[in-house]
């Protein structure tokens, strides 16, 4: 085949038929790849095959390879697989999305990609292609058959899944007949989790529906479902802590596969939320690529895969799908700070983006809010649309306007403060240690300083240092139990705020600090320090404090600036900021804790709420 020849053209496809790619066998890796393309019904498969799963890498670099005779283009890495899976005497048949499908017809592209899930059932077995080896990868997978065969051993010994003894120390390593921490085949195996295909958002539904995967990289190959038990061995026995291999996104593809083989799959919700840090070339497959293997999606078709769709379409199209049951989606809106679709409107939360901060929804008590909720509440929120689908109206309550806002807490390590305050501190912020630790001591002096100006706190009668001690944690019951060992009555939750803010002070000199107290002491202040840090950060991280016109306090997003305001939306669980446009109607900017108003009592006054319009 040359360049020259003439390019593959594609026949139409009836309904619920499928291309299938038979891969012609070749005595050497570096022949020609040779295929052909056949038309199934994707209902009676007439021979036994094989669903790739893999990523489509740089699509810049192309090669040809020989379809029916015909030119065909494809990546680096989708070759790379062809001919790692070629056969050697036997043609072989593999379902290939970037081949069976044609990508330029975006009406096709959509109606198969609506039982993709049945052609990765159906498959005898899905082939995980990870890529070429390097990073050590040989090393990697060396490592990983070592870990299966103690991760049988333990569990014939002990006879017990989930009780596997903890790795301690080190020697715990050694002792096991595995490699210490220091070796490279640990470096290896992370280097190995970290490849694109565990962010591709596709692969999550194609490993879950799949009868059985095998996980290839180069000559190497390990069953998928060993690789996850391997996966969660080391969480659940601390050996990630030990050797700094992360295995988030294995357990991840772990769990949804176990929910979907056991039918028990999440709605759609909790699948864009797990999936939220996956990545996708096209922003709408990161919705379409999790209707398969989500509960409950509507049969009407109101929310099937369209690429003729804009993105914008697509995130609001399922906003309003979400909505339409409850409230709790506006809970997940990213902040408009790191919005990548700038033309949403802004009820709708942008899938292709990370947020930064935790929902509330998520930390210890969001479960138990209910803001805007009251006895006479209806289960379902009583909402509407305007014509044109972008604003969205619902009844609320403003209960106040935003007068003060402290600086957003970050950590220096996963963003650059120069993003959200162009100014000369943020700058430099991450260049010196020292101003880092000094700039963390007067963030916490700032945010307790712009409470303690309120005096008191008028919506409970607090004093108004416990009042910002719960603003901070959204009110977590931060555990009290007396120290093992000790006879002292046990701490209270402003001892663990003055570790808090002693460890967090800007000048704190641990030598001095251990020779005056203790090393128990230090050990206790530390211990304490460290639970009330861990509320705060699941509350505060990337959110600022602010104040209000009548004296109350909460925690928002990091857009709030004053003139904004705090609401309450029939229906919703957490308080919202929103910015007032010139028009009368708002702009919703995100969640927020307003300490007080998160159990219903901003329902309870005796005017009626208003209908407030957020485009």
């Amino acid at each position: 085949m040359t360049i020259n020849s003439p390019k593959y053209a594609y026949t139409e496809l009836a309904p619920r038929q499928i291309r299938m790619l038979q891969i012609h066998p070749a005595a050497s890796h570096s022949d020609p790849i040779v295929c052909s393309l056949f038309i199934w019904s994707i209902d009676i498969p007439p021979a036994p095959f094989e669903a790739l799963s893999y990523t489509w890498g740089d699509a810049q670099e192309r090669y040809w390879i020989s379809i029916d005779g015909l030119a065909f283009q494809v990546a680096p890495n989708l070759l790379g697989a062809l001919q790692r899976f070629r056969l050697t005497g036997e043609p072989r048949y593999l379902w290939v999305d970037a081949i069976c499908i044609n990508q330029d017809d975006l009406t096709e592209r959509g109606s198969q990609v609506q039982f993709m899930d049945l052609i990765y059932q159906r498959a005898a077995r899905v082939v995980v292609w990870l890529g070429a080896s390097y990073n050590d990868s040989n090393l990697a997978f060396e490592l990983l058959n070592k870990l299966v065969d103690v991760v049988g051993k333990e569990r014939r010994e002990l006879k017990d899944n989930e009780g596997f003894r903890k790795y301690a120390v080190h020697g715990d390593i050694v002792a096991r007949g595995l490699p210490p921490p220091s070796d490279p085949a640990w470096l290896a195996l992370d280097a190995l989790v970290w490849r694109p295909w565990f962010l591709r958002v596709w692969v999550v539904q194609e490993v879950c529906v799949s009868r059985s995967a095998t996980v290839y990289c180069g000559v190497d190959n390990i069953d998928f479902d060993a690789f996850c038990d391997v996966g969660r061995y080391m969480h659940s026995t601390n050996l990630t802590g030990q050797t700094a291999v992360n295995n988030d996104r294995v357990l991840s593809l772990q769990i949804a596969r176990n929910q979907y083989q056991t039918d028990d799959r999440v709605k759609l919700t909790m699948q864009l939320i797990n999936s939220r840090n996956c990545l996708a070339t096209n922003p709408v497959d990161k919705v379409f690529a999790l209707l398969n293997i989500s509960k409950e999606i509507p049969g009407d078709g109101s929310l099937r895969p369209d690429y003729h769709k804009t993105v914008t379409e697509v995130f609001s199209d399922v906003a309003r799908l979400l909505l339409a049951e409850n409230l709790d989606v506006l809970n997940f809106k990213c902040d408009p700070i790191w919005q990548s679709e700038r033309n949403l409107p802004s009820w709708a939360p942008d899938w292709s983006c990370v947020p930064r901060e935790f929902s509330l929804l998520f930390t210890q008590r969001g479960p138990w809010f209910h803001a805007g909720k009251s006895a006479e509440s209806s289960p379902a929120p009583a909402i509407r649309f305007s014509p044109d689908g972008r604003t969205f109206f619902i009844r609320g309550r403003i209960l106040d306007k935003v007068t003060n806002v402290g600086e957003t807490y970050f950590t220096f390590s996963s963003a650059r403060l120069g993003k959200v305050h162009n100014d000369w501190f943020s700058k430099y912020i991450d260049q010196d240690k020292h101003l880092q630790s000094f700039s963390r001591g007067r963030r916490w002096m700032m945010w307790e300083r712009l409470a303690l100006k309120l005096k008191t706190y008028p919506a409970t009668g607090e004093d108004i240092l416990t009042a910002f001690q719960k603003t901070i944690t959204a009110d977590a019951k931060i555990q009290t139990k007396e120290e093992e060992g000790s006879s002292t009555t046990p701490p209270t939750v402003d001892d663990f705020y003055k570790a808090f803010r002693d460890y967090q002070a800007i000048f704190r000199d641990e030598s001095t600090k251990a020779e005056r107290m203790g090393e128990t002491a230090l050990r206790i202040e530390k211990d304490r320090h460290d639970i009330f840090f861990k509320e705060v950060h699941s509350v505060s991280y990337a959110r600022k404090i602010f104040t209000t016109h009548k004296g109350y306090m909460g925690v928002g997003p990091a857009s709030t600036s004053s003139g904004n305001y705090v609401a309450i939306l029939e229906g919703a669980r957490t308080a919202f900021v929103l910015n007032k446009k010139r028009s009368g109607r708002y702009v919703l900017l995100g969640e927020a804790y307003l300490h007080g108003f998160m159990n219903g009592e901003g329902m309870k006054d005796e005017n009626p709420l208003e209908e407030l319009a957020i485009e």
